[in-house]
């Protein structure tokens, strides 16, 4: 029985650390530690949206802001997201002002 070599995949993992552009967060659920209160952040299909009351009236906020400014590029366009195939493809056009489009 041959050991595994892991000395190429650490190496590999390395790199692709150092290349951020590789990443691409589709779906997903974050728990925001905020100064006054918790809240919940998701993202479907590139578009963010927080639980909090100011997000509730302006569409964004500082916990919406704060991921985007996080994750860099490494979100979709609000209004895209992946086919099947794992293909970006343009979807519903989102009704929100993007902060990404803000320089946040």
């Amino acid at each position: 029985m041959h050991g595994l070599r892991y000395d190429g995949e650490i190496e590999k993992a390395k790199r692709y650390a150092e290349e951020p552009e590789r990443f691409r967060f589709d779906d997903f659920t974050v728990r925001f530690d905020g100064d006054n209160n918790g809240h919940i952040v998701t993202c479907a299909q590139g578009d963010l949206r927080c639980d909090c009351e100011f997000f509730s009236i302006r569409q964004v906020c500082s916990h919406t802001m704060a991921l985007e400014r996080l994750l860099h590029d490494m979100l979709p366009e609000p209004g895209h997201g992946l086919n099947e195939l794992g293909v970006m493809t343009p979807g519903e056009t989102s009704t929100r002002v993007s902060p990404r489009k803000l320089k946040v």
